[in-house]
């Protein structure tokens, strides 16, 4: 299986990134832009194969897995995604990184803690699952 780390940065051509990274507190752009994604299963989640744990990743940072998708694709998704959610803001730019690596190691993550972060783990491994089924039988 492919793992991702990819990094978006909303931009206001007005100001600089801060003012964006500071509405992530109170709801704002940041927030929307993290439901969307995680709909996309693109999740703010890590986990830690050997203990199982999951870790927070940092701000605007994003975990996905595929054994379908390449960086190309995975790019093109969320790039997608990004468009969609600052559509109607008219001075939003962004940055997008894509890395896919084969080990990832991390020092200092928070551990997560909530039912709902494992909860969509899971649901992100199944739709991969899901995927590959339907790539199997032609769908």
């Amino acid at each position: 299986m492919a793992r991702f780390t990819i990094r978006v940065e909303l931009l206001s051509k007005k100001d600089d990134i801060f003012e964006a990274l500071l509405e992530e507190s109170s709801g704002g752009i940041y927030n929307d832009l993290h439901n969307a994604m995680e709909a996309e299963t693109f999740l703010r989640i890590i986990k830690d194969e050997i203990t199982e744990k999951l870790y927070n990743l940092p701000p605007a940072e994003y975990n996905y897995i595929s054994d379908l998708d390449n960086v190309d694709q995975v790019t093109n998704r969320v790039e997608e995604v990004v468009k969609l959610v600052i559509s109607d803001k008219i001075d939003m730019s962004y940055r997008i990184l894509v890395t896919e690596s084969e080990n990832r190691r991390w020092v200092n993550l928070e551990e997560s803690d909530r039912w709902l972060d494992f909860n969509q783990y899971q649901m992100m491994e199944i739709k991969q699952i899901t995927k590959r089924i339907d790539k199997l039988l032609g769908d």
